[in-house]
């Protein structure tokens, strides 16, 4: 196993985490303001298996 997936394997949940942001909002609200506010326009909680079904490719939207 390569050692991106046992990165992923080696989290206990199994899974890695992608966030997308806005790149105006990370650039103009205060870092601590978009944790607070949770200001995300998507979260992935993705397992290896996920990612080899999509062939390594997330897609967003």
């Amino acid at each position: 196993m390569g050692c991106f997936e046992g990165a992923i394997n080696a989290n206990p949940e199994g899974i890695i985490m992608y966030f997308i942001y806005d790149a105006n909002t990370l650039e103009t609200v205060p870092w601590d303001t978009v944790v607070k506010h949770y200001m995300i326009l998507k979260r992935y909680e993705l397992s290896v298996e996920d990612l080899i079904s999509t062939n390594w490719t997330v897609t967003y939207p």
